[in-house]
């Protein structure tokens, strides 16, 4: 038998389905008429969610330039892979970004719809999660129960800052469906994370890179993989870098099809 299945690894933005490889094209969408939902920011402790979108994926780096003031440096998206080598960070810094996830979840803590920002050992935790709760042939996903992110900023290890643990499973209740269908329904949810997921075009990208102190020129990086490392850093009180949609430098760009 033939097996005409095919495979990519090349980096995109977009939605796409938990627990699945399969590309999703990102729909087109006229952005003026979308609601706008606040970010969510995870406190010292547990903070409980009900995930309701699919997963976003998006790349940023941290970057401390000559006049960043945070000790880990600045988080910046990148124009990468949107605009592939015609990105700043890449074609200057030689970095291709860190892959990161945002979803539309319901924050427990006042039953508001809220976009969360998630490394990737975060939403691996979340898939590993699901993968066990469907051993015996179940179909859930986020939707189907609650889970509680618990936020240690005095963790002394690189990964311990995040830790995730499953709630019961049970149904969203009548309020948790009525803020869908208030909002505008599935739809429209899906509309306002991929605006989210846009990258930003390169000038955008430099002119940030610009205020904090680059002088246009090729930087020299002994580890160009570090874009791509793993570990998490403590929370900052900076979500900046998830704003590409409040710039309207961002109107043309076109959003990419996910890959898992």
């Amino acid at each position: 038998m033939t097996d005409n299945t095919t495979t990519t690894t090349t980096p995109s933005i977009g939605i796409r389905a938990w627990g699945t490889l399969p590309k999703q094209q990102a729909r087109q969408f006229d952005r003026e008429d979308l609601p706008r939902l606040p970010f969510m920011k995870l406190n010292p402790g547990f903070n409980v969610v009900r995930i309701i979108s699919g997963m976003g994926v998006f790349y940023q780096v941290r970057w401390k330039g000559p006049a960043s003031k945070r000790s880990y440096g600045d988080k910046i998206r990148t124009a990468w892979p949107t605009y592939g080598e015609e990105c700043p960070v890449k074609k200057y810094l030689g970095m291709e970004g860190r892959e990161r996830y945002m979803v539309v979840a319901i924050d427990r803590a006042d039953n508001e719809l809220k976009l969360l920002d998630v490394s990737q050992l975060t939403a691996q935790s979340i898939e590993d999660i699901l993968e066990a709760k469907n051993k015996k042939g179940k179909h859930l996903t986020p939707r189907d129960f609650d889970l509680s992110i618990k936020f240690d900023p005095k963790s002394k290890t690189a990964t311990g800052y995040y830790s995730v643990v499953a709630e019961d499973t049970e149904p969203m209740s009548e309020a948790d469906l009525k803020l869908i269908e208030d909002i505008g329904g599935d739809e429209v949810i899906e509309k306002c994370l991929n605006r989210q997921l846009i990258c930003p075009k390169p000038e955008t990208v430099a002119k940030r890179l610009r205020d904090l102190g680059w002088d246009g020129k090729a930087v020299a990086r002994d580890d160009k993989s570090g874009g791509k490392a793993k570990f998490e850093e403590p929370a900052e009180d900076d979500y900046s870098f998830n704003r590409p949609a409040d710039a309207s430098s961002t109107d043309d760009a076109e959003p990419a099809v996910a890959s898992g």
